[in-house]
C-alpha cells in the first residue's frame, strides 16, 4: 500500500496543482497496459487538472503556451539512467525500464567512475545498444539522468552524443537527485543519491537544489558493506541539514529520501542516528521529526521511475514542465541544437544552469583512514559459471552466486515474441538475445564460460536436445546445466516440498513437488500469463489448477502441499491475486467431495511470496550454478537430482541425446520425476551413490580450506529495526540465516548455501549480529516460536519455522556464543602474558588461532584450546 501511496496517490496529489496537462489525454507517451503505475496517476492528474481549471484553480503554466496547444502531435519518449554499474532504458510512462545491461563494453569495463564520464567512446556504444532492444521509430525524445559529477562541458558533450549519434528529436536533461524527489512525489527533501562508485547528498527545497548544503562523498554501495562507512554517511547528511537555512530544516528531516541500494541495516539506524545527531546540537525532538522514504522498490528504481515520470510530462506539456517556478531539468530541440549548437542549453529558456555539478560546488567530505572496498572485476572467479533464464518478455543473465541478474533484455523484436505460452517459438531470435547478453557480461565463443539455464515452461525432448546443441556448438559452453523454472524457484525458497506456482508471461504452471521430486501426473499447465490474472475469471483459473494440482498428488502429501504454496513468476505483481489465494484455494478444497470423503473439516493454506518472487527462477538458478560449480557435478539433494547436467567431453562423445541418460539425469526437464516411494529402485540407488560422491566432494573442500567450519543456516523470519513512526520499518522479513562458528549473518536469499568463507559470506550479507555482545539468546512469547537475541543496542526479534527449529537455532546460538567467549578469554589471558614473559611457540599459536577465530567466525571449543595449550 506504501508503494503504491508513493507511484499514484501522492505523485497526484502533488502534479496536478503544477503541471498545466493538455486535455487529450491520448497526447500522453505510450504507456504498457500490463504495468499502468506511473500511467495511472499522470491520466487521473489530467482529469484533476481539467477540473481545477474549470474551477479556476491556480495552476502554474508551462513557459511558452505556443507549444503546448492540444493539437500538437505527441512526440513518444524514451528514459536513459545510467551509473558506473548499469544503464537502464525504458518508454515514459512504465513503471520499470524494459532494459539493464552493464555500462561496459568488452574493451571498457566502466564508463562511469567516482560519478564522472569516464570513457564517452564507450558509453556513447552502451547508449546505442541499449536503444536497440526499444526499437525506438526515427522521431523520439530522450529523457536522461546525468553523473553525479557533471560539469558543463560535459553537459554540452551528453548533448552533442544524444543529437548526434542517437539521432534524438529533444532531449530533457536532468540530475539524479531531483528525478527521485519526482518519483518520491515530493517537491522538498532530502536525497541521499547512491551510485556505484560515488554519493551525494543534496538538499531540495520546492525543487530548488541548495547548492551551498551539498554533500559529496567518494562512497559506493559496496563501501556501505563496511559499517565504518555509516557513520560518515551519517555525518554527511546530518551536515547537510545543518547548512541549510534553519527555517526549512524541519522540513528536509521530514522527508529523507533514498535513492540507490543500501543496505537494510544502515536503513534500521538511520532515523535514531539523525535523532541522536540533532540532540547533540539542542535541537528537541518535536523540531526534528525524522521520515526515511525508500517505499518505491527500496530505492533501487528510484532514479528511474522519476524519469518516466518527467518524460511523460514533457510528451504531455512538449517543453520543459516547471515545479513550484524551479525547472526540474534543461529542454533542447533538435532545431535549437541544430540552429545554436550545445551551449544553448545554458540559455535562460533552457535552465541548463541547474545541471552543472562541478567539482568545486557542495561540500567534499574526507573520508579519512576508512578502507573503501576494491574496484569490482567483471568476473570473480575463471570458472564462475554464467545464469540464463528468458520467459516471453524478459532474459535475465548473470553470475552463478549473485543475488539478482546483470543484465534483463527484451525476449522479443517489436511484435515478434520468441517464447510463447511457454514453448520456443524463434531459435534464432533467442539465439540473437542470449549472445548480445552474454557479449554485455564479456562471454563470447572465444572466450566462454559454463552456463546454467533455465528450459521454457513447455519444452519437449526435441526442444531440449536442439538447445543442447545450440549450447555447446554455437556457444561453446565448457559445461551446461538445465533445471526447470518450478525447480529454481523451488531452490530460491529454500524448500523441498510444496506447491510452486510459476506466473509466467503468456503461461502458468502448478507443480506440486515434495522432497525435491516433481510429482509428474499431478502438473497442470495454462495458457494464461499475468497480464491476464487482472480478470477474475482467469485468475480463478489458476486458483483452480492449484487445487488440482495438490488434490492430484497422493492423499499422505497433501496437508504438505497445502502449508507451503510458492508463488513465482510475474504474477506476484498483480494486486490482490496472491492476497485472495489463500481463502480461494481453502474454499475450493473445502468444496470437493474428494477432500470431503477424507474427513477433513478444515483446510489451512499458507503462501510463500514475496517481491523478489518475481526473479526466484532467476535466484534459484543462481543457487544451483554455485552449488555446481562446487561439486563439480550435478548437485543431488534428498537423494534427487535437481536437473541435467552435461560436460563438454559428454556431448561430444554421445551427442545432444545423451542429455536425457540416466548419467545426464535429463528425464528431470520432462517432468519424469515421482513421489519418493514411487521411484524405481534402480534410480534411487543410483541416486544415492551420486549423492554420497557429491557429499565426499564436499567434505573434502571443506577441510581442505583454512575457513573450514561448522554451518548452521536456515530461514527465519527477522523483525525490522525501526521505530514506531509511519514510515519506519518494524515490518517482518523472511531472511536467510547463516550461522558460521561465531559469525551469524542474515541474507535476502539462500546464495550461501555453499560453503563460503566467513568473509565472503560477511560481505554479501545484509547484517551482521554480534554474538560476542549478546547479552541473553532465548525464547521470546510473543510469537509462536520466537527467539530474541538481546545486544546492547537493540534486541533482535526472530521467528522459526517450528518448535523443534527454533530449539535447535537456540542451542547453535548458545553454543557459539560460549565458544567465542572462550576464545576471547584466551586471546586476552595470552594478551596479559606476553607483557610480563615472550611467548613462546604455543603461546604465540594459541594467540594466532584466537585472532583468526575471531576474523573468521571460526570455533574453538574449549576442551580443544585446552588440548592446543
Amino acid at each position: 500500500k506504501k508503494k503504491k501511496k508513493t507511484l499514484n496517490s501522492r505523485a497526484a496529489s502533488f502534479l496536478h496543482r503544477f503541471i498545466a496537462f493538455p486535455r487529450n489525454v491520448a497526447e500522453l507517451t505510450r504507456v504498457k497496459t500490463s504495468a499502468p503505475v506511473a500511467s495511472d496517476f499522470l491520466c487521473k492528474s489530467v482529469a484533476i487538472a481539467d477540473n481545477s481549471r474549470e474551477a479556476g484553480g491556480a495552476m502554474l503554466s508551462s513557459q511558452s503556451s505556443d507549444n503546448s496547444r492540444p493539437g500538437k502531435a505527441a512526440l513518444p519518449w524514451v528514459c536513459i539512467q545510467t551509473d558506473a554499474n548499469k544503464t537502464l532504458l525504458g518508454h515514459c510512462g512504465d513503471d520499470e525500464p524494459i532494459a539493464i545491461i552493464p555500462s561496459s563494453t568488452l574493451k571498457c569495463f566502466r564508463c562511469i567512475h567516482n560519478g564522472k564520464v569516464s570513457n564517452w567512446k564507450a558509453l556513447t556504444e552502451v547508449w546505442t545498444k541499449s536503444l536497440d532492444y526499444l526499437h525506438v521509430p526515427q522521431a523520439y525524445g530522450v529523457v536522461i539522468s546525468l553523473p553525479i559529477y557533471c560539469t558543463r562541458e560535459e553537459v554540452e558533450s551528453t548533448v552533442d552524443i544524444l543529437f548526434d549519434s542517437l539521432k534524438a528529436k529533444a532531449v530533457f536533461l536532468v540530475n539524479p537527485w531531483i528525478s527521485a524527489t519526482m518519483a518520491s512525489g515530493a517537491i522538498t527533501g532530502t536525497v541521499v543519491h547512491l551510485d556505484d562508485t560515488a554519493l551525494a547528498v543534496t538538499p531540495i527545497l520546492k525543487m530548488h537544489v541548495l547548492e551551498k548544503a551539498v554533500i559529496r562523498l567518494p562512497l559506493g554501495f559496496r563501501d556501505l558493506k563496511n559499517k565504518e562507512a555509516w557513520a560518515v554517511l551519517y555525518d554527511a547528511i546530518h551536515q547537510c541539514i545543518m547548512k541549510s537555512p534553519p527555517a526549512v530544516r524541519a522540513e528536509l528531516w521530514g522527508r529523507i529520501i533514498l535513492s540507490g541500494h543500501f543496505p537494510e541495516e544502515f536503513e534500521e539506524g538511520l532515523e535514531s542516528q539523525l535523532r541522536e545527531r540533532a540532540a547533540k546540537e539542542d535541537i528537541t525532538e518535536s523540531e526534528c521529526t525524522v521520515l526515511i522514504d525508500d517505499t518505491i522498490t527500496e530505492g533501487k528504481l528510484t532514479t528511474w521511475i522519476g524519469l518516466s515520470i518527467i518524460g511523460a510530462l514533457s510528451s504531455a506539456v512538449h517543453e520543459n514542465p516547471i515545479i513550484e517556478d524551479g525547472a526540474i531539468g534543461a529542454y533542447l530541440t533538435e532545431e535549437q541544437f541544430r540552429q545554436h549548437g550545445a551551449k544553448f542549453m545554458f540559455e535562460n529558456s533552457s535552465q541548463g544552469h541547474v545541471l552543472t555539478f562541478s567539482e568545486e560546488s557542495g561540500n567534499a567530505i574526507d573520508v579519512g583512514d576508512l578502507v573503501l572496498a576494491d574496484q569490482p572485476q567483471r568476473w570473480e572467479t575463471p570458472d564462475q559459471w554464467v545464469c540464463i533464464h528468458s520467459d516471453a518478455f524478459y532474459t535475465s543473465l548473470g553470475r552463478c552466486g549473485d543475488d539478482e541478474p546483470v543484465v534483463n533484455v527484451p525476449t522479443s523484436q517489436g511484435d515478434v515474441v520468441y517464447i510463447k505460452n511457454g514453448e520456443l517459438k524463434d531459435w534464432e531470435g533467442i539465439k540473437r538475445t542470449w549472445r548480445q547478453g552474454l557479449e554485455h557480461l564479456g562471454v563470447t565463443p572465444q572466450a566462454p564460460r559454463s552456463c546454467a539455464m533455465c528450459v521454457p515452461m513447455c519444452c519437449g525432448q526435441h526442444d531440449i536436445q536442439r538447445l543442447v546443441d545450440m549450447m555447446f556448438s554455437e556457444f561453446k559452453v565448457p559445461n551446461l546445466f538445465l533445471t526447470t523454472p518450478w525447480i529454481a524457484a523451488l531452490m530460491a525458497n529454500g524448500s523441498e516440498t510444496g506447491v510452486v506456482v510459476y506466473l509466467g508471461d503468456t503461461a502458468s504452471v502448478a507443480v506440486p513437488v515434495v522432497d525435491v521430486r516433481v510429482i509428474g501426473s499431478a502438473l497442470t499447465t495454462l495458457p494464461i500469463g499475468y497480464n491476464e490474472l487482472y480478470d477474475e475469471a482467469c485468475a480463478d483459473s489458476v486458483y483452480l489448477a492449484i487445487h488440482k494440482a495438490i488434490t492430484s498428488a497422493p492423499e499422505q502429501y497433501w496437508e504438505r502441499l497445502w502449508d507451503r504454496v510458492i508463488v513465482s513468476g510475474s504474477g506476484v505483481l498483480v494486486p490482490g491475486f496472491v492476497e485472495n489465494l489463500e481463502d480461494r484455494v481453502s474454499q475450493l478444497a473445502l468444496a470437493d467431495p474428494v477432500v470431503q470423503e477424507t474427513g477433513r473439516k478444515d483446510v489451512t493454506v499458507q503462501v510463500d511470496c514475496s517481491n523478489e518472487c518475481r526473479a526466484s527462477a532467476w535466484i534459484g538458478l543462481s543457487i544451483v550454478g554455485a552449488l555446481t560449480v562446487t561439486l563439480h557435478e550435478n548437485p543431488v539433494i534428498e537423494n534427487q537430482p535437481i536437473g541435467a547436467y552435461m560436460t563438454r567431453e559428454q556431448y561430444q562423445s554421445h551427442g545432444a541425446s545423451h542429455i536425457f541418460s540416466r548419467e545426464c539425469d535429463g528425464f528431470i526437464l520432462l517432468g519424469e520425476s515421482t513421489a519418493p516411494e514411487e521411484q524405481e529402485p534402480d534410480v534411487k540407488e543410483q541416486s544415492s551413490a551420486r549423492r554420497s560422491v557429491s557429499e565426499a566432494v564436499a567434505r573434502e573442500r571443506t577441510q581442505s580450506q583454512p575457513h573450514g567450519v561448522e554451518c548452521h543456516q536456515g530461514w527465519l523470519t527477522k523483525r525490522g529495526g525501526g521505530t514506531k513512526s509511519f514510515i519506519s520499518r518494524k515490518n517482518w522479513k523472511r531472511r536467510w540465516f547463516v550461522l558460521q562458528g561465531s559469525q551469524f549473518t542474515y541474507h535476502k536469499n539462500n546464495v550461501h548455501i555453499v560453503s563460503h568463507s566467513p568473509a565472503v559470506v560477511r560481505e554479501h550479507a545484509l547484517g551482521v549480529i554480534n554474538l560476542l555482545d549478546a547479552v541473553a539468546i532465548e525464547e521470546w512469547p510473543g510469537r509462536q516460536c520466537g527467539f530474541t537475541i538481546e545486544l546492547p543496542e537493540r534486541t533482535f526479534y526472530i521467528v522459526a519455522t517450528s518448535e523443534a527449529d527454533r530449539k535447535k537455532w537456540i542451542e547453535k546460538l548458545q553454543s557459539a556464543r560460549q565458544s567465542a567467549l572462550a576464545v576471547m578469554s584466551i586471546a586476552q589471558s595470552n594478551t596479559r602474558a606476553s607483557s610480563a614473559a615472550p611467548m613462546n611457540d604455543v603461546d604465540s599459536s594459541i594467540a594466532e588461532l584466537a585472532r583468526l577465530s575471531l576474523d573468521t567466525g571460526t570455533t574453538l571449543t574449549p576442551p580443544a584450546a585446552a588440548a592446543a595449550a
